[in-house]
């Protein structure tokens, strides 16, 4: 394959520990507790509404916090 005027090979180890970032997963139980750890630290609410906001706002940071915020203000 031929890329910007070099050839690639994509067999080299030359080019194996390139990482690309991808978004996180849903099901992804590692990204899914480090996000609802953080975001039960910036907001002091539940862990079970962390989880529920986060995956209910594909797992948007900034989502989840005004959906948490939301749900505080109407109780």
């Amino acid at each position: 394959m031929k890329i910007c005027d070099k050839e690639y090979n994509h067999n080299s180890d030359k080019y194996n520990n390139i990482s690309v970032y991808s978004a996180p997963r849903k099901d992804d139980p590692e990204v899914i507790l480090l996000l609802t750890k953080y975001l039960r630290e910036k907001t002091g609410s539940g862990i079970m509404n962390c989880k529920k906001a986060l995956i209910q706002n594909d797992l948007d940071i900034e989502k989840a916090i005004k959906a948490l915020l939301l749900i505080r203000n109407t109780l």
